[in-house]
């Protein structure tokens, strides 16, 4: 006797629906997941990279306000008395812009000829960076204390905090004959800076630090502000004046994704050499990327779930009508002829194999019974019995 396969055409079809439908999902899902957090990381750095761009162009616009200061004053001084009328001009410029912490004129020997509220007049600045530099052509200087003016103008800063400025200056020259006359310089409070960058628009819980060349934040976050860090591939950027994407761990605890950027010039102004450094939490930069996963998956399985649906309920629509043909062909195989074929119209192959049966049922009904009669038993009555000769003949 043959052996019934124990699975039938139902389950084969079930099997099948199962893995077409799920397969595809569970196989695409690592590919999305992938592809998502990709995209979403790399709006993380647009968004940071954006920021930055807008930071850095407003600090180089706030700063070159008294850079244009130091260009104007320069120009009207090649052709006036540098210990009268310009006095005034440097008197009017200070009242007009606080900004300024101070600004003034020395002659080519170091000591400052003209200055506003006549502030360090006298004085000798010829060992000061701003004065040096300026000798040469536009000169922007880093922050830095302000030692003279310490004793005679007020810190503008926070309480308890010595007063910061940061310098411009710029060679003066005489108007009939370029000859050398003196430099301008003008110090600058150093809060302009640090209120812009600590006020500056940025994404959730980043941070904006300005970094000088030498890798010191000299604006950041407590704990790195004034710190020099070397060891980051970020700060390595902002010493090497150039834009650079890492994600590494900072001194101050946490992993971060940044961007570096330096900061732009604007028209003629003298750069600092500084770079913007936006981070961000980690976490935080690829929250997106899990959250799009999220949102994903739900629309991906309530898909798979509704293939598979449909699935079975086509499985059992092909094989529900095969099976009541399987159990009247069983029946006529016994002999039940009385049975009526069922009519199905399912599909193709199920009232074909209907018609078929049907047809069969009625020839089986209407043929002569062919069955052989049943062996009758052999009588031996009238039956002669003849004498068996044992042995040869009688001579």
């Amino acid at each position: 006797m043959r052996r019934t396969p124990r699975l039938g055409l139902q389950g084969y079809l079930t099997s099948f629906f199962v893995l077409a439908a799920l397969a595809p999902t569970l196989a695409a899902l690592p590919f999305i997941v992938t592809t998502s957090s990709a995209t979403a990381d790399k709006r993380a750095v647009e968004n940071l990279r954006s920021a930055g761009q807008q930071t850095g162009t407003l600090l180089a616009r706030a700063l070159h306000v008294p850079w244009r200061e130091v260009d104007g004053l320069a120009a009207a001084a090649r052709e006036e008395d540098l210990s009268s009328v310009f006095r005034i001009r440097l008197d009017t410029a200070k009242k007009l812009d606080d900004r300024l912490s101070w600004l003034g004129v020395a002659g080519p020997n170091g000591r400052v000829v003209a200055a506003a509220d006549g502030t360090l007049e006298g004085q000798d600045v010829s060992e000061r960076a701003w004065f040096r530099n300026g000798l040469d052509g536009p000169f922007a200087g880093d922050v830095r204390e302000a030692v003279l003016l310490q004793r005679l103008l007020s810190p503008a800063g926070e309480a308890g905090e010595p007063l910061r400025i940061l310098d411009f200056s710029k060679p003066v020259r005489r108007a009939a004959d370029g000859a050398l006359i003196g430099v301008i310089g003008v110090h600058i409070h150093w809060d302009l800076v640090r209120d812009l960058i600590r006020e500056a628009v940025r994404p959730e819980r980043a941070d904006v630090l300005l970094v000088s060349r030498d890798g010191t934040v000299i604006v950041g976050p407590v704990g790195l502000e004034g710190t020099r860090i070397q060891s980051l591939r970020g700060v390595l950027a902002a010493g090497q004046g150039v834009i650079a994407t890492a994600e590494e761990e900072w001194p101050d605890g946490g992993r971060h994704l940044s961007v570096t950027m330096p900061v732009p010039g604007y028209r003629n102004m003298p750069g600092f050499g500084w770079s913007l450094i936006l981070r961000q939490p980690s976490a935080v930069a690829h929250a997106p990327a899990r959250e799009a996963a999220t949102q994903l998956l739900p629309p991906l399985l309530a898909v798979s779930l509704l293939l598979l649906f449909v699935g079975l309920l086509l499985a059992r629509a092909l094989a529900r009508p095969l099976s009541g043909l399987v159990a009247t062909a069983e029946a006529m195989a016994m002999g039940r002829l009385d049975e009526p074929v069922p009519e199905r119209r399912d599909h193709r192959e199920a009232a074909m194999l209907s018609a078929a049966l049907a047809r069969l049922q009625s020839a089986l009904t209407r043929a002569p019974s062919t069955a052989a009669p049943a062996p009758q038993p052999v009588s031996w009555h009238g039956v002669e019995r003849l004498p068996i000769a044992v042995g040869g003949a009688h001579s």
